[in-house]
């Protein structure tokens, strides 16, 4: 049965080229930073360990995230595949207090810009947050922010370097 569930069907549809982009992703990352005191929470250290890896086919990246945000744990699961008629990476998040969010991962030249909604203790809120590469790949920064009275707000800046 895992041969089955490893052995890629030569009849099965071709990845959208646009998938390998997300390489840079790819492996197994250590987090650090820190959350602001802002409206969406009190300023705390942030850590955690991420792994973005290629589900059998190529046509989807999963991405785990296992963490603490200060004194509580903080995980999500995410799927990210790619829609070629809209030319970005949509994806599904299952977070481990049992909220679900829908957001979008777009390349914007040589950095990504995620966007979405997060559901804060006001209500849902916009949020982006700006995906750089750095050091040759093997670290990678987030600058997340949200949208409060029309100005962006940082609440979290990570840090990520790659460990394999």
């Amino acid at each position: 049965m895992l041969e089955a569930l490893t052995t890629e069907d030569p009849a099965a549809p071709i990845p959208a080229p646009e998938l390998r982009r997300m390489e840079p992703f790819i492996g197994t990352w250590l987090l650090e930073g820190e959350q602001y005191a802002t409206d969406l929470g009190g300023a705390a250290p942030v850590e955690a360990l991420e792994t973005f890896e290629w589900l059998t086919g190529g046509h989807f990246v999963v991405h785990r995230f296992e963490g603490r945000v200060g004194d509580e744990p903080a995980a999500c699961i995410e799927v990210i595949g790619y829609d070629e008629a809209r030319g970005e990476y949509p994806f599904r998040t299952f977070y481990n207090d049992g909220r679900q969010g829908e957001w979008i991962l777009r390349e914007t030249g040589d950095s990504w810009t995620l966007t979405g909604e997060w559901a804060g203790p006001a209500g849902a809120t916009r949020v982006r947050c700006a995906i750089g590469f750095e050091a040759g790949g093997q670290v990678r920064t987030g600058d997340w922010q949200y949208e409060r009275d029309g100005a962006w707000v940082t609440f979290w800046s990570v840090r990520a370097t790659k460990s394999s």
